[in-house]
This record gives structure tokens, C-alpha cells and sequence, in this order.
């Protein structure tokens, strides 16, 4: 089955998706019966399901390797995702400047977690292949760039370098779009 992503503004406010989806809540997949509604979930779905994704992205048959990755998921579902909650809605709160201070201050201590992985990992976050973990964690880290003004990324050498060949990763076309 062919799969195509593309956002639409307040889908998830549609009674059509709702009917699909009654968590009303995106990012969500939908493959038949099954609602995932997590973007690790559904990272995950999409790397097992797909039998023309290259394993190096979540590796079926290597499960010390699946478990390196997942760890980083948690990390990054756990630890990164709550920092840049915070540090987005301070961002839109004025007048609370301790509030956003401690937002800023968590996400940095996040950068610095994610500069002393990167620091001992061989070019990604679970070894020397790109993975489902490397990608979603791509996406936060942009995430909570972008709620900020500005971040002296050069006390990050490592997470700047791993940003890019993520990036690379990530531009190069993994699935074919229909229609493309």
C-alpha cells in the first residue's frame, strides 16, 4: 500500500477525522484498523511495515540494536519533548520571564545531554547508521530552535554536525511519494 503525508491546516478538528482518529490529536496514522497517534508509534509502524525502508532506520532482525534506538526514543519522549513543551508555551507567555528562563534552561541542559551522547555515539544517536531515533529527534531539536530567539550553537559541536548528516539522511528521498 502506498502511504503520502502532507499537513493540512486543523484536520484534526474535522468530524471526518475524528471519526478515524477519536483522539482527535496530530500527528496520527491511520492503516486500516490501527490508530497510532505518537510520532515515535508511528516512526516505528512505518520503518517495521514497509518492506522497501532500508533496516538501518529500525532493524527488524537486530534486536540489541532496536533497544539502543528505542532508549533514545524515551529520551527524546521523555526528557527533550516536556523541555520544548515548556520552552514553546513560555515562548507566548509575557511577563513570566523566571517561567521562561527555567524553559530555556531545560532545553539547553537537553542540548548538552544530547552534545555528550553525540560525543561517545560513531555519527548518530544509536551507532553509525541513521535511524526512526535520529529523525524524531532532528524534529524536536528544530522544534525548540525555533521557539527561541537565539542559542549559541557552537557549544554544540557535535549536535550541529549530527543536525546536518541527519538532515542529508533525511532530504534523500526513503519512500517513494505517489505521484513522484
Amino acid at each position: 500500500a502506498s502511504h503520502s503525508a502532507a499537513p493540512l491546516p486543523n484536520v484534526q478538528l474535522t468530524p471526518s477525522f475524528r471519526k478515524q482518529c477519536p483522539v482527535s490529536r496530530v500527528p496520527a496514522f491511520v492503516d486500516q484498523d490501527l490508530v497510532l497517534t505518537q510520532g515515535a508509534s508511528i516512526l516505528r509502524h512505518l520503518a517495521s511495515a514497509a518492506t522497501h525502508v532500508p533496516s538501518h532506520w529500525y532493524p527488524e532482525k537486530n534486536a540489541r540494536r532496536r533497544v539502543a534506538i528505542d532508549d533514545r526514543l524515551d529520551w527524546a519522549i521523555g526528557v527533550l519533548a516536556p523541555a520544548i513543551s515548556s520552552l514553546v508555551r513560555s515562548a507566548s507567555l509575557t511577563g513570566k520571564d523566571e517561567q521562561a528562563s527555567d524553559a530555556l534552561s531545560s532545553f539547553l541542559r537537553c542540548l548538552e545531554k544530547l552534545d555528550r551522547i553525540l560525543s561517545t555515539a560513531q555519527f548518530y544517536l544509536a551507532g553509525a547508521e541513521v535511524t526512526i531515533a535520529d529523525a524524531l529527534v532532528a524534529c524536536y531539536v528544530d522544534q525548540g530552535l525555533g521557539a527561541v530567539a537565539s542559542v549559541d550553537l557552537r557549544r554544540y559541536r557535535n549536535v550541529v554536525e549530527w543536525r546536518q548528516r541527519v538532515k542529508a539522511k533525511i532530504e534523500t528521498p526513503v519512500v517513494g511519494v505517489p505521484g513522484q
